[in-house]
């Protein structure tokens, strides 16, 4: 990680320096370093979907609260979603609606997420689409 930090202190306006320490830190178990790490890099690239989608996901699925925050998971997928409409950045988006108590508009989401999954043949997307799906219709949001 501290090659990735240095880095980050040397070229800071390159995006996957940032998504590399998010996820090693998503690895080691350190999802508060992961969403500060993604966080970093919005605050140097603020337009970069990356970063925004995989904080995103992080502030509307974390199981823990402290690190929740809908209304922000909601302003970054609707930010990606409206510019790349592709299913795994609507499967994020419906997360975020789901965290905000959205359900319907998640589950509308969602079944349109596993439907472009299905069409371009990503069965395996489709599928965990789907098990996000279950859970918003029965109106909880999903926890990793």
């Amino acid at each position: 990680m501290d090659a990735v930090k240095k880095a980050i202190q040397v070229e800071p306006n390159f995006p996957y320096s940032y998504l590399h320490l998010g996820r090693l830190n998503i690895r080691a178990g350190n999802r508060a370093g992961a969403v500060q790490a993604f966080q970093l890099g919005l605050q140097q690239l603020p337009q970069n979907p990356d970063l925004a989608i995989q904080l995103a996901w992080l502030l509307s699925t974390s199981s823990d609260a402290s690190l929740r925050n809908g209304a922000q998971a909601v302003h970054l997928a609707e930010f990606v979603a409206s510019r790349n409409p592709g299913a795994e950045n609507l499967d994020v988006l419906a997360s975020a609606y789901a965290e905000t108590g959205q359900f319907d508009r998640a589950v509308q989401v969602s079944q349109k997420a596993m439907a472009l999954a299905q069409s371009y043949g990503r069965e395996e997307i489709a599928k965990q689409i789907g098990l996000h799906l279950k859970s918003y219709q029965a109106k909880h949001p999903y926890r990793e």
